[in-house]
């Protein structure tokens, strides 16, 4: 069970958070004798971004620095961990790629845990979906990126921020900061283009 100090939290960002959610729908995330919450971890990929900057002449070095040369394998290895985790602790995993219908839905107190793995690019999907997989996401992981603003839709006092951090944006607090103020989880991974797997595969498991 995951335990997180709410001593620099701020009642004004926590507060935000709160209030986004619940206009787009996001319902507190509130304790249930029946129900336990699933483990939704959630990979904000740049691929069809970069792909698509590479090729209209949009590509720059800064957007080079966070690219990802592996990512395939990575998300490979998200996926191989968590079905061999499962197989081990009891739990149950979940591709998001076999369907996200029931993202947000739990399992029974008296039956095994569901874990589930995703990933999405923000820039091809349409910001409803994005933000009904990160409201009910659990996990947040993903290189240093505008789009991890939107761990400011992750249920508060609960939601865990990975970043990946190239050396570019050593020194940079943007979703530290966040996190802390919203009494999450922060994790940050220095990386370079060609990640260290197993070092990001063992910061999930985590």
């Amino acid at each position: 069970m995951l335990t997180y100090s709410y001593a620099c939290t701020s009642t004004i960002t926590w507060g935000a958070s709160h209030y986004y959610r619940h206009l787009v729908g996001l319902e507190p995330r509130a304790p249930s004798t029946t129900t336990q919450p699933p483990i939704n971890i959630l990979w904000l990929s740049r691929a069809k971004y970069d792909a698509w900057s590479q090729n209209h002449d949009e590509w720059t070095t800064w957007k080079e620095w966070r690219h990802v040369d592996n990512e395939d394998e990575l998300l490979n290895r998200f996926r191989s961990g968590l079905t061999d985790y499962c197989a081990e602790q009891g739990c149950i995993f979940q591709d998001g790629q076999d369907g996200l219908a029931d993202w947000h839905v739990g399992s029974e107190k008296n039956q095994s845990r569901i874990i589930r793995f995703h990933t999405i690019d923000p820039s091809v999907h349409a910001i409803e979906n994005q933000l009904y997989l990160v409201g009910h996401s659990t996990v947040l992981v993903s290189p240093h990126s505008g789009a991890l603003g939107l761990g400011l839709f992750l249920p508060p006092g609960y939601g865990h921020i990975i970043e990946l951090q190239v050396p570019a944006t050593v020194g940079w607090h943007h979703y530290d900061i966040l996190a802390t103020e919203m009494g999450m989880r922060y994790d940050m991974i220095p990386v370079r283009r060609t990640v260290d797997v197993e070092k990001v595969w063992k910061k999930v498991k985590q």
